[in-house]
């Protein structure tokens, strides 16, 4: 029999008696918080939250009832101390409950006015801080149209013409790889090894024999940097266990597993790795190839298990020895990974850079606002290849834009949960179909929700908490510029006013994305210029942004984030602090042209070049979340309503 049942069993038995029960001697404490029962009729229950403060006898209080939307009633009363009997009246209602407390129990009648027959209720004592809400929080989620997902920009061509004036061109992004690569100790990817291999380089498996000595040669320095024994112990932990150097997650899975499998080695793979099929088409000389297809394999496992599994017992059907040790050394890798986020953690905040740190370096060359401002979490995800994505999480005034609470419960809860609890919320809303299509005045737009961007997105859609994301298979040394890379954009974001991304209507939010120019382009410049001062002592830390801008210009020179770092690094020559031009940029929001314009007086000879101006497409989707009526049970959305509307001419 559950409490509840019980509490009603023992009630019933009283009405039927004809009196309450009497708590002898002992005194009755009706101060705390109840959950309380009224039953209506024999097969409807109203429950409510009791909230009482006793003092000499008389009890004072609130009750909040789940039929209300409104503010708890406040509620007056007495009650005795050795007899137990309680009374109080709801004033907004001029209901009277009467009962007698029992322990952790109460029981009675309520009565409204003089009336005589009244419907039993009883209470039940629960913890202050219980996590019950009662009526259950109500939201209403505004639908929410992803309007900078769609257009043509348009770069004057004054604007490159300025920027070969200045030397900063695909050549010179080029020859400052090559450069960097020789500073590092380490060989330069020629143009086809560019084109097609560059990941190679990022993942340490291009010449990997020069990188290792490479990386522990920057990270020798980095160790020596560090003043004080504590965190140089932390150092050797991750780095230089029992005095071996693991400066990857390639030596690390090796290290673990070996430990206790001493034969399984690289070696000992090969026979499964070099079945057909395993490696997907040719490498170039000097490839890692046994660490790569092993990683490659990894990634199978967790994004194709399936797969994974179809082509693990092909290799125990054939080469059963080698089958065994690759299953050994992905078990390494699992440890690996989570090796990974706290060795990046440790390079990004640790001060070992003549007493400061490269998170330091970040912080003060920006904006006030992000002096004390925390280093995201940093998570690892098997993208495949070399990659970083930042996760941002709204700030609480476009929350509050963007949701609104529908009963009073729902306020109370958003101020207790926060707004990371109703974000979390928002992702279990129930998906759209998929491939649903709304033509509109305004175009056509994909129908979608909140749990669908965050699962297509790799940088996720109004996530709880702000994180950097970045693939595990990106060696540390070379990863620390992207990892800084990804916080810029959590930055950009916090700088961002709020008027210049989102702009309400009477039926929804339009959100607008940041011009990939203005956003990209600004991460890529600042994050060379805060990491220079380790970049010229330590080149490998810059090597993997300057392979990627190489790349780029030999495969993909009209890439926002090529494009952009030239204009921003042409912007920032013209005079003027980092803190200005940042500004400049948040101001900006989503156009770069806005940027430009900006800063075109200290560029006159932008009318007079012949130079064409240039079209970039910056996508093709435009999206839409559907207005969501919602509840809140725990942390579970209980889905009421949902309402589409289609976008207008006259919208922003």
């Amino acid at each position: 029999m559950t409490p509840r049942t019980r509490a009603w069993t023992v009630l019933a038995l009283i009405v039927l008696l004809g009196q309450l029960p009497v708590a002898g001697g002992l005194r009755a404490q009706a101060a705390g918080r109840w959950r309380l029962i009224m039953a209506p009729s024999p097969i409807t229950e109203i429950n409510g939250d009791l909230r009482l403060v006793e003092a000499n006898g008389k009890i004072s209080g609130t009750l909040l009832l789940e039929t209300s939307d409104s503010a708890p009633d406040k509620i007056t009363g007495t009650v005795s101390g050795t007899g137990g009997r309680i009374e109080f009246i709801v004033r907004a209602s001029a209901r009277r409950y009467v009962g007698r407390v029992l322990g952790d129990e109460m029981f009675g009648t309520v009565f409204r006015g003089e009336q005589t027959d009244g419907i039993a209720w009883l209470a039940e004592r629960i913890d202050t801080a219980a996590d019950l809400y009662i009526p259950l929080p109500k939201f209403r989620m505004r639908q929410l149209v992803l309007a900078g997902e769609t257009s043509m920009v348009t770069i004057p061509g004054g604007w490159f013409a300025a920027l070969d004036d200045a030397g900063i061109d695909t050549d010179e992004i080029l020859n400052t790889y090559v450069e960097r690569a020789a500073e590092s100790g380490v060989p330069a990817a020629n143009e086809p090894i560019l084109r097609t291999y560059s990941y190679l380089q990022s993942m340490g498996l291009w010449w990997r024999d020069s990188m290792l000595a490479a990386a522990q040669t920057s990270l020798e320095s980095v160790r020596a940097g560090i003043r004080d024994d504590t965190t140089r112990a932390h150092f050797d932990f991750l780095f230089r266990p029992n005095g071996r150097w693991q400066v990857d997650i390639h030596q690390v899975a090796a290290h673990r597993v070996q430990q206790k499998f001493p034969h399984v080695t690289w070696e000992a793979l090969r026979p499964a790795l070099e079945l057909p099929g395993v490696q997907r088409g040719p490498l170039p000389p000097h490839a890692a190839v046994a660490q790569l297809l092993t990683y490659q394999l990894l990634v199978l496992s967790r994004t194709d298990s399936m797969a994974f599994a179809s082509r693990l017992a092909e290799m125990r059907a054939v080469e059963p020895e080698a089958a065994g040790a690759l299953e050994r050394m992905l078990i390494g890798y699992a440890e690996a990974i989570e090796w990974y986020p706290r060795a990046m953690r440790f390079l990004l905040v640790t001060p070992w850079l003549e007493g400061r740190s490269p998170a330091d370096l970040v912080r003060a060359g920006w904006p006030d606002q992000a002096i004390d401002a925390a280093v995201p979490e940093i998570k690892t995800r098997l993208f495949g290849l070399p990659d970083g994505a930042p996760r941002i999480a709204p700030s609480d005034s476009f929350v509050g834009m963007l949701v609104e609470p529908l009963n009073w419960t729902a306020g109370r809860w958003l101020e207790e949960q926060g707004a990371g609890a109703l974000l979390r919320v928002l992702g279990r809303l129930p998906p759209e179909i998929e491939h649903t299509v709304l033509e509109s005045e305004r175009g056509r737009f994909e129908v979608t929700s909140v749990a669908q961007l965050r699962h297509d997105r790799h940088s996720g859609f109004l996530e709880p908490q702000d994180a950097i994301i970045i693939a595990p298979g990106y060696h540390p040394v070379l990863a620390l510029e992207t990892v800084i890379h990804e916080w810029v954009h959590v930055l950009q974001q916090r700088a961002r006013p709020l008027d210049t991304y989102a702009r309400p209507t009477a039926d929804a939010v339009w959100w607008y994305s940041p011009d990939p120019f203005v956003a990209e382009g600004l991460a890529e410049w600042y994050t060379e210029l805060v990491l220079r001062p380790i970049v010229e002592r330590l080149p490998l830390f810059g090597l993997g942004e300057a392979e990627k801008r190489a790349a780029m210009a030999v495969s993909r020179p009209d890439d926002p984030h090529l494009i952009g770092y030239r204009l921003f690094r042409l912007l920032y020559g013209a005079g003027g602090s980092a803190r200005e031009l940042i500004g400049a940029a948040s101001l900006a929001g989503h156009d770069v042209k806005v940027l430009l314009d900006d800063y075109s007086a200290l560029f006159p000879d932008l009318e007079s070049s012949n130079v064409r101006d240039r079209m970039f497409s910056v996508g093709t989707v435009q999206r839409i979340v559907p207005e969501v009526v919602f509840q809140i049970d725990g942390l579970s959305p209980l889905h009421l309503q949902r309402r589409l509307i289609p976008p207008t001419q006259d919208a922003p």
